[in-house]
């Protein structure tokens, strides 16, 4: 999990074949981006409960060797911190992984913000 700027300053450490610059100021709606060997995804997550506040943004970068989350609100990493204290796998993998977030509260709005 990085911040805009780390993945900025280390982005060509991860050899990705990433095809576009991610950047979350950019974000204004959610998106998949299929690059020559990779998958770019950019969120953006309105608050259910108060629609007139600014949204969430965060994205990732997911190949066969893993992922990778870009984020500026600390939203990832509460949520992925509330999968890891309530999910125990016999047998982890990326899959699992993309399908229990899929299950939890980023794709279901803000309102159920992990605390």
């Amino acid at each position: 999990m990085l911040t805009s700027a780390e993945w900025l300053e280390n982005r060509n450490k991860f050899d990705m074949g990433i095809e576009m610059d991610i950047d979350l100021s950019a974000i204004h709606s959610t998106k998949a981006e299929i690059n020559y060997d990779s998958l770019t995804v950019t969120f953006s997550i309105p608050d259910r409960e108060n629609t007139s506040l600014l949204n969430t943004y965060f994205a990732f970068a997911l190949d066969e060797k893993g992922i990778v989350f870009i984020d500026d609100s600390g939203f990832v990493d509460k949520t992925i911190s509330n999968i890891i204290s309530s999910k125990r796998w016999t047998m982890p993998s990326l899959e699992r992984f993309i399908y229990t977030n899929e299950r939890s509260s980023i794709f279901h709005g803000l309102s159920s913000y992990p605390s």
